[in-house]
């Protein structure tokens, strides 16, 4: 027993319980994934929610801090390892979309709105400073106008300068890349490790 544990529970009869991490690891054996599982897998998912997952579900820990989940267990990290994470369906498919395309499952929601995030963020802002109000914004850029009031509030990421839309800490990009180091490119990795 620790120093400082002795003292305040030694009037405890119970064992003391070793602290967890707070960061979970979820790995996969290898060659546990393959194109034909990761389509049975997203057949699967798709049948029990009653929709397709969407990338980010199938990677908690990147999602979490970019605040597209929240706290609690998802149902990918409750029920690990049936789950393939969404970094292992891109190392198998070119885009989720094809991923979804594959499994004969049809995304529910239409293609995205064009542009980047941060060229949004940027247009919205632009667009509001000229007068134009959110409802006009959000057809122009085709979002709903709740998405333009976060695009209007959108603060620069501590890691990057990127936008960060919402009540995330990083910016989708540096919240991934924190999750999964392995996304980084040859260039930041380097720059890292200069800091």
């Amino acid at each position: 027993m620790r120093d400082g544990q002795q003292g305040a529970l030694a009037d405890v009869d119970r064992p003391i319980t070793p602290r967890r991490s707070t960061t979970r690891r979820f790995h996969a054996l290898p060659d546990t994934w393959d194109e034909e599982r990761i389509t049975a897998a997203l057949r699967d998912w798709t049948r029990e929610v009653g929709a397709p997952p969407k990338s980010y579900e199938w990677c908690p820990g990147s999602a979490r801090p970019a605040g597209l989940i929240g706290p609690e267990d998802s149902k990918w990290e409750r029920e690990h390892p049936r789950w393939p994470g969404n970094t292992t369906v891109y190392r198998y498919f070119d885009s989720w979309a094809a991923a979804l395309e594959a499994a004969g499952v049809e995304p529910v929601y239409p293609a995205g709105p064009e542009g980047t995030l941060a060229e949004r963020v940027e247009a919205a802002k632009r667009m509001h400073a000229a007068g134009e109000s959110n409802r006009s914004i959000a057809e122009a850029l085709g979002v709903k106008p709740a998405t333009v009031g976060r695009y209007l509030t959108a603060r620069p990421c501590p890691s990057c300068a990127g936008p960060v839309v919402g009540t995330a800490q990083l910016c989708h990009i540096c919240a991934t890349r924190r999750g999964d180091p392995l996304r980084w490119g040859r260039e930041e990795v380097i720059e890292a490790a200069h800091k």
